[in-house]
């Protein structure tokens, strides 16, 4: 349990740091601008790929993130990466978005995808999306996905979730209430802490994502309020912004930051279930106020429920 929960808190962390400095003002493209399910459910295996993007648009151009699941041809397992995508709208309100998605140290694949903006108020617009990659050596996995699809939008985050996280070495669950509000689209900068001490142990972000740390973003106001826990005796309010996806949308999920009241920092990261918005499933793990490494004991996880 403890190694798929690692596994899923690494693909959240895959991106560079940023920081909110100004709320972007709404424009032609604006209606891209949102949470977009591309393909598939995220966990469930009959219904992968799983695809979902987020994106922030500003002016003509589309800034985005991505989250994936595939099964791949020669290969015996599946493939979960989070990566970064960007591109232009076109005159005629049509756009294509490119990235590359890592996969190890020697290969990685590259990712396109073509659509419409919607008008305003509507859910839906139709695209095509491409993931390929040529193999680094003749032992790996071959891989190519190409489908026209229908992109369905999520939910805003805004909204209040409740529910109780579990772990292991917990020792007590945790009854947690979280506060979010999606906010508009905000410009970023680099961060003025290493970007070392922003990612988890033996884990360097990829220089091209670490140079997405100036682009925009939609930014995310978070409270949390934990029962069971000592160090939160009152609501926290979501800080430390220079961490690697803090306070912020990524893909159908999001990364939140709380400090706690020894000193130390709170991790939250959380998706989606499915279409409908209405649960959250999240991870939380306590790092500590010394050299920022998780504390021995303090991950866990759950789902919540909006209210």
């Amino acid at each position: 349990m403890k190694a798929g929960l690692k596994v899923l808190l690494l693909f959240f962390l895959s991106a560079g740091c940023l920081v909110s400095l100004a709320q972007g003002a709404p424009g032609a493209n604006s209606a891209l601008t949102g949470i977009w399910n591309i393909s598939g459910t995220r966990g469930v295996d009959d219904q992968v790929p799983f695809l979902a993007l987020s994106f922030a648009v500003v002016g003509d151009t589309v800034y985005g993130r991505g989250q994936m699941t595939v099964h791949r041809s020669n290969c015996k397992s599946g493939m979960g990466a989070g990566f970064g995508v960007r591109g232009k709208v076109a005159e005629d309100g049509t756009f294509q978005v490119t990235g590359t998605i890592p996969e190890t140290t020697s290969s990685s694949l590259q990712f396109s995808l073509r659509g419409a903006v919607p008008k305003a108020g509507e859910r839906n617009w139709k695209g095509d999306a491409t993931i390929e990659g040529v193999p680094a050596r003749p032992t790996d996995c071959v891989f190519r996905f190409s489908r026209d699809f229908v992109a369905t939008a999520y939910p805003s985050l805004s909204g209040t979730y409740t529910g109780t996280i579990t772990g292991r070495d917990l020792g007590t669950d945790l009854n947690v209430s979280l506060q979010l509000a999606q906010e508009r689209v905000a410009a970023g900068h680099e961060s003025s802490q290493s970007d070392e001490s922003s990612n988890p142990p033996d884990q360097t972000p990829p220089s091209d994502e670490l140079s997405r740390s100036s682009e925009p973003y939609m930014p995310l106001n978070a409270t949390i309020s934990v029962n069971g826990n000592r160090y939160f005796t009152s609501k926290a309010v979501t800080a430390a912004a220079h961490w690697v996806q803090g306070a912020r949308v990524n893909a159908d999920g999001f990364t939140l930051v709380f400090p706690t009241e020894d000193g130390s920092t709170i991790q939250m990261f959380g998706f989606y279930t499915d279409i409908s918005g209405l649960t959250l499933e999240v991870m939380y793990q306590k790092l500590t106020s010394v050299d920022l490494k998780p504390e021995i004991g303090s991950v866990g996880s759950g789902k919540l429920t909006r209210q």
